[in-house]
């Protein structure tokens, strides 16, 4: 040990059963304690990205690089599992190839050890939803980690959808608004002109004029005959 490198060393630890269980012991600790604090609300992680916009922002790359700064170790072993010698000259398996189903399963155990560190299983669940895929796929991939389940995923649609009509209800609001003010200025235009007060109607006019100028476009909405099929969900 005194003369000896430290890969060496470290070999000769690994030839004793109780060095080698002792550290192996300690690299478990590690990895448990880099995952837990991971984890950890003080220190929101990638993973727990719930919101439409979180989930969107979300790239292999950026995940690769939090679990490299966050879980050195626990990185270190999930790119040690996919290093096969073999496949030292194979582009497609090697390098920034793997980046992706490493990053893949990782985060599969991570969800595994903390429920709320989903973010890649409803990016899942959103593909495989787009893709039309069934009940009963989303009970068999969600009780092995891959996807949210089906009841979870349709929440998570539900909850993505809301207020997707507020730009409409403002217009409509706007337009109500609009209409009124138009209405109060017509009347305040006629009166001024009954009652023969010139200065008074021309003030009316222009106020009327500049508001119709100003005042929401209104909208319409463009369609044609469209056979829809409804179909109850399952």
């Amino acid at each position: 040990m005194a003369t000896g490198s430290v890969k060496s060393v470290a070999a000769a630890f690994m030839k004793h059963d109780g060095l080698r269980n002792a550290l192996y012991k300690e690299a478990c600790d590690t990895v448990t304690k880099e995952i837990k604090d991971l984890c950890s609300l003080t220190q929101p992680s990638l993973f727990r990205g719930t919101t439409h916009e979180n989930l969107a922002s979300i790239t292999w790359e950026k995940i690769d690089n939090e679990l490299k700064e966050r879980t050195p170790t626990f990185h270190q072993f999930i790119t040690a599992s996919v290093s096969n010698p073999s496949h030292a000259r194979n582009v497609y398996k090697k390098g920034a190839a793997l980046i992706a189903p490493i990053c893949d399963a990782a985060c599969q155990l991570i969800s595994v050890f903390n429920e709320g560190m989903n973010a890649t299983r409803r990016l899942k669940s959103v593909i495989l939803k787009k893709g039309g895929l069934k009940k009963v796929g989303f009970q068999l991939l969600s009780s092995l980690y891959n996807s949210m389940g089906y009841k979870s995923s349709n929440t998570m649609f539900e909850n993505f959808g809301k207020d997707f009509d507020h730009d409409l209800k403002v217009w409509k609001e706007t337009i109500k608004e609009d209409a009124e003010k138009e209405k109060t200025l017509i009347e305040r235009e006629k009166e001024t002109r009954e009652e023969g007060n010139e200065e008074a109607n021309t003030y009316a006019k222009v106020e009327l004029k500049n508001h119709r100028e100003a005042m929401h476009p209104g909208y319409s909405f463009t369609g044609d005959n469209v056979d829809i099929r409804c179909k109850p969900r399952p």
